[in-house]
């Protein structure tokens, strides 16, 4: 263990009473066992990092607010960084009283980076903040909106074991650049699940060179009991649904005066398994990332206060989130085909049972193997460093660059030294990793080294930062375009399936039993036509999408590509921009509407009027409004009758501009000729 990192001991039963830390006011008379622990090894003044990883009610936050009391005393400022909006926006909301007379910002995707918010993040004492907007906000650095940093002295980054999800890289990468631009300012780690803590506290001494403490311990205040059920995964997907809904239902009817969270791992089957619950007389709300903030709130504040005693939930409250769960049930161990990490797992068992609350917790977790699940949760698995992956790696590199951070080999490697993931992965790396991944920049033709021997950013490059989509998928989409501009294809419903399901990011390893004889068939077609097929591999979404094409069929695998196909969409037009092989752009346009809005080829062509998906095109077809022609023939009252007032005014604008758009674009041409 290098020397400068303290590993803290056992716990003690020699509990500090709060009375003697003035700055704060406690509801409890003394600290518990970790935290009087910490705050006798760790004091205030020392210039330490702290990596705190105990578990869920061990008092994680009262330790923060603890250091965070005497930065703020000593006129610095605090930085709390979490993985979710409503986490932050809940410690905001809790800080804006406990810390009464200090300026309290918070910053996430809803706030935006107005001006208002620039000045109101460098007036601030304590800054709130999603894992993302750190990210976004040190990439800026000597914005006007940024200059708040200087003065920061503590950075608290809760629920640190986002690491090692697909979200951890830009936190990674963030902290990296934070404490390289702040390298004063201490870093607090709180974490439930960080089994290789000891590798988090070398990362934080390299990050800023401070003594780094751990606390790392598996007490709990309250007990929790675990309970596998396990249903039968062999049997069809809806029937899995059902016996897994079924299993739910039957634990909440055992415990009737009892309160339930319950995690679902997808929406559907939380709008399932809500609308299930009211048929059968129980009242159940519905906790989503589709929610306004508002309503969200509102929802976590009836269940708080007992007057909702059955919440469903997406991971959304899984982090961090206070909330009076006695029994808590996870609904499944997938997420269609992809198995749930049992981190994941973790953190939703660990809202059961809050301290001051209830006596102790429960959670029901619904499995398709006991034996395996009671292993994986026993044994815990590493938290680790997604820039492991060479994609994601390739395109903070390419990120890099844009900032001229990285300019030459040698900057490269240094700032790969800096990474979590050369700590974890050292042997590995030995072999040239960091080179490989760079190399392969160079030949997707992504970078270019220019005469002064620096690195530059294609356009390639470039609209794969700006459009944040992995090297490969960019390279992708725009050798895609390049093939069936040269071979004619933007008419064909094969070439189109691959351009749009072929994404490399999102394949599956194998192609699932159902739908092996739908990627055969494709496959000996594309074969049959003598096109280019290189790079084409067995494919579930090229399946999918072509069947989605050619028979309207929009089936359980399309919704992975539904999910991102407007920012590829963006991407396909910035490639057409810079590079003019989109000479079929209509064809595509018309392609990618049927597999976006999961509509049928007769109304996709609607969907591309803005404000038009599949509900509002259905409704102007059933009003008889069919195509272009129509809406140019159809008076206001029928499209406003169709659509509504404000989206038939819309469709309206969006019309007069086209054929102003159109008539200047033909007196041009006039004029041109004469």
């Amino acid at each position: 263990m290098n020397e400068h990192i303290t590993t803290l001991g056992e716990l003690t039963d020699k509990l500090i009473p709060t009375s003697k830390f003035p700055l704060l006011k406690y509801s409890f008379p003394d600290f518990n066992k970790v935290q009087s622990t910490l705050f006798t090894a760790v004091s205030p003044k020392t210039d330490a990092n702290i990596v705190l990883g105990t578990t869920t009610s061990s008092g994680k936050t009262v330790c923060a607010e603890y250091y965070m009391a005497h930065t703020l005393k000593n006129e610095q400022k605090v930085v709390y960084v979490s993985p979710l909006k409503s986490l932050t926006q809940e410690k905001y909301d809790d800080w804006l009283i406990k810390f009464k007379g200090y300026k309290i910002c918070i910053s996430t995707g809803d706030y935006g980076h107005s001006e208002k918010k620039a000045q109101e993040l460098n007036c601030a004492d304590i800054i709130c903040m999603t894992s993302e907007m750190l990210d976004s906000r040190s990439r800026k650095p000597k914005s006007k909106g940024c200059r708040w940093m200087k003065a920061v002295g503590l950075i608290i980054i809760d629920e640190a074991h986002i690491l090692g999800t697909e979200r951890g890289h830009a936190v990674e990468v963030g902290l990296m650049r934070v404490s390289q631009l702040i390298p004063h300012a201490k870093i607090l780690f709180l974490s439930a699940t960080l089994p290789n803590i000891n590798q988090f506290a070398e990362w934080l001494y390299i990050l800023n060179g401070k003594q780094t403490f751990i606390l790392n311990s598996d007490w709990r205040p309250t007990t929790l009991y675990w309970n596998f059920l396990q249903y039968n995964s062999r049997q069809r997907y809806d029937d899995q649904r059902k016996e897994i809904m079924d299993m739910a239902i039957e634990v909440i009817a055992s415990k009737p005066d009892q309160m339930f969270l319950c995690f679902v791992h997808d929406k559907t089957i939380g709008r399932w398994f809500e609308e299930e619950l009211r048929e059968r007389g129980y009242k159940a709300y519905f906790h989503n990332a589709d929610l306004e903030m508002p309503d969200r709130l509102k929802l976590e504040k009836l269940f708080a206060s007992r007057n909702l005693r059955i919440l469903i939930s997406t991971s959304t409250l899984a982090w961090g989130r206070t909330l009076p769960a006695r029994n808590v049930i996870i609904l499944g161990d997938k997420r269609g085909m992809t198995e749930i990490d049992v981190l994941d797992i973790i953190q939703m068992a660990g809202r059961a049972g809050r301290l001051g609350v209830d006596p102790d917790g429960t959670v029901y977790f619904i499995n398709s193997s006991i034996g395996l699940w009671k292993y994986k949760v026993e044994q815990k698995r590493a938290v680790q460093s997604q820039l492991l992956d060479p994609e994601i790696m390739g395109f903070h590199i390419l990120s890099e660059i844009r900032l001229k951070e990285i300019q030459t080999r040698e900057d490269l490697h240094k700032w790969f030294e800096k990474t979590l993931c050369k700590i974890q992965f050292a042997i590995q790396f030995d072999t040239g990793f960091i080179d490989e991944v760079f190399e392969s920049l160079l030949k997707y033709g992504m970078i270019k080294v220019n005469e002064e021997e620096k690195f530059e950013l294609t356009a390639l490059g470039l609209i794969s930062v700006l459009y944040y989509i992995w090297p490969r998928d960019a390279v992708h989409l725009k050798k895609w375009m390049e093939l069936i501009t040269a071979h004619g294809l933007w008419k064909d419903d094969h070439a189109l399936a691959i351009l749009l399901g072929g994404i490399p990011s999102i394949q599956l390893p194998y192609v699932p039993r159902d739908m092996q004889m739908q990627v055969q068939d494709f496959m000996h077609e594309v074969v049959a036509k003598g096109f280019p097929t290189d790079g084409v591999r067995d494919s579930v979404y090229i399946a999918s999408t072509y069947q989605a094409l050619t028979q309207g069929k929009h089936d359980f695998y399309l919704r992975n590509i539904q999910r991102d196909q407007a920012r590829y969409e963006a991407v396909v037009k910035m490639i057409n921009k810079f590079y003019k092989v989109g000479i079929g752009m209509k064809d595509y346009r018309i392609a990618n509407a049927i597999v976006k809005y999961g509509v049928n080829r007769d109304c996709a062509h609607l969907c591309l009027i803005p404000d038009i998906g599949k509900a509002r095109a259905e409704k102007l077809m059933a009003a008889g409004i069919l195509e272009y022609s129509h809406i140019k023939r159809a008076n206001e009252a029928e499209i406003k009758a169709a659509v509504g007032v404000i989206i038939g005014e819309k469709i309206l604008d969006y019309m007069h501009k086209l054929r102003q758009k159109k008539l200047q674009k033909l007196q041009k041409q006039q004029q041109k000729d004469s």
